[in-house]
């Protein structure tokens, strides 16, 4: 992850609150689209492209994870000031500083193919509730067309599984099978069949779903090579399938139970159905701008106020760690006491807010201090031993930030838990030692009696066991030493 939990609570927030229920509207709750009669049934447009244009929004100006692309290069031109561009490519690129490369994780991709497997099945299950519940009526000739929608979107979503297996014939020239492409493939066939799921007959609909999973997953190969970094394919799965659905109608619809007259041009809808293919095209035009323009109002603001990005330290530690106190325990932690030490520890609010008015986009003010911290890491070797380092690292300047402080309260009680157990490993080590001696007398007691009967040379054996526990007792001192 790379977004602060705040910006995402407010973007998503407004998503949901603002600009969902205005898409809405427009199309479903008797606003200028339903009264031109655009037809989307279960919201491939007003749902799913809507989303898809968010997050390509949101993917264009937050930049790509650090580390994603190892070549990546940042925006240039009119777009670095129309994406509020900051930083130099290095920055987005695998780190080479000391203190950052101890806690970064190479990303790897998903390696779970039976959570990911259960995941689109749970999705698959999810549509079959989403598109035919759209009809909101159980009476009146609807349970007959949610019983079509039912058949079409299992359709769609089988159809678009067919075309992962045709793309990866056709990409690997064989039979190996991506899991990933399959599942992206499925949920692009099925976000296709949503707009005219309840007017599209079944056969047309293979077609619809076809189509649909292969633009999934050839828009998902666009967006890497564009570095456009969509983690969950976001948009490659809910944007271009979308919107050939939407347009499908126009082609496929057929009369229905609950309009008589509706045809499209490959069933005989003439003038008709062109004027509702410029109709659906309006309409997709007026949702991805709506989209586009309201959460790239956000989207800015956020970015100009609490930011939208999380702090790099942060980011490199893991937000799951840093924002959310989840710890799996797989970094030590020294490791995050010194990289926090040497990266910027997040501004108050009222700081970054005029730090960031005052900066123009070009300006590295975020990039600076991390970017250098690792010298500051070389020059003070003790740093990764001593937590009181990360203290240091805060500055007197942040003194007054809550986190700060509440760091400072959380070192010293690592302190007092580092004593507690230094005194314990003492008394750990004495009791050992006490052991020690106690088991070597013995064995100086039986080379006595054992010379002594045997008519050995006992002294011979003494040295020999005297020898044995000065080689213990120097490499006791030498642990020591080393602790």
């Amino acid at each position: 992850g790379r977004v602060s939990f705040l910006a995402y609570v407010v973007l998503s927030s407004f998503l949901t609150g603002v600009v969902y229920p205005v898409a809405a509207e427009w199309v479903w709750g008797g606003g200028w689209l339903g009264n031109l009669g655009y037809i989307d049934f279960a919201g491939s447009s007003v749902v799913h492209l809507v989303g898809a244009i968010s997050a390509l929004v949101a993917v264009a100006v937050c930049g790509p994870r650090i580390g994603k692309y190892p070549s990546y290069r940042a925006w240039r031109g009119i777009w670095k000031y129309i994406f509020l561009e900051r930083y130099e490519s290095s920055w987005y690129r695998i780190p080479s500083e000391p203190v950052e490369k101890a806690v970064f994780t190479p990303i790897k991709a998903c390696n779970n193919y039976v959570q990911l497997l259960f995941g689109t099945f749970l999705l698959v299950v999810g549509f079959l509730a989403f598109n035919p519940g759209a009809i909101m009526a159980a009476t009146s000739n609807s349970d007959l067309v949610s019983a079509r929608a039912t058949v079409t979107t299992l359709i769609a979503a089988a159809a678009g599984a067919v075309s992962a297996v045709v793309w990866s014939i056709a990409a690997k020239r064989g039979l190996r099978l991506r899991v990933p492409e399959m599942t992206n493939s499925v949920l692009g066939g099925v976000v296709a069949s949503c707009a005219g799921c309840n007017v599209i007959p079944p056969l047309p609909m293979m077609l619809v779903g076809f189509v649909g999973g292969l633009l999934a997953t050839s828009t998902a190969r666009l967006m890497e090579r564009l570095q456009l970094d969509d983690t969950v394919g976001a948009v490659s799965v809910h944007g271009p399938p979308a919107i050939w659905g939407t347009l499908a109608v126009a082609f496929f619809a057929r009369p229905h139970c609950q309009n008589l007259a509706l045809r499209g041009l490959f069933f005989g809808g003439g003038e008709a159905a062109w004027k509702l293919l410029l109709t659906q095209g309006c309409g997709l035009a007026s949702l991805g701008a709506l989209a586009a323009i309201s959460t790239y109002v956000c989207v800015t603001l956020l970015d100009l106020t609490i930011g939208f990005r999380c702090n790099r330290a942060f980011e490199l530690i893991g937000l799951d760690f840093t924002e959310h106190g989840y710890d799996d325990g797989k970094m030590p932690q020294y490791k995050v006491d010194h990289v926090l030490a040497h990266s910027p520890v997040r501004d108050c609010l009222v700081e970054r807010v005029k730090s960031r008015l005052s900066s123009t986009p070009s300006s590295p003010s975020r990039r600076d201090s991390s970017q250098h911290g690792g010298e500051r890491g070389e020059a003070d070797a003790d740093a990764v031993s001593t937590p009181a380092a990360s203290v240091a690292g805060v500055g007197d300047g942040r003194a007054r930030d809550p986190q700060a402080q509440s760091l400072q309260q959380e070192l010293a009680d690592l302190r007092k838990t580092l004593d507690s157990l230094n005194k314990a490993a003492g008394s750990l080590v004495n009791a050992m030692r006490g052991e020690e001696e106690s088991h070597m007398g013995l064995r100086i007691i039986g080379a006595e009696v054992y010379g002594g009967s045997h008519g050995q040379n006992r002294q011979q054996a003494l040295e020999e066991l005297m020898c044995e526990a000065e080689s213990h007792a120097a490499l006791r001192a030498a642990q020591a030493h080393h602790r």
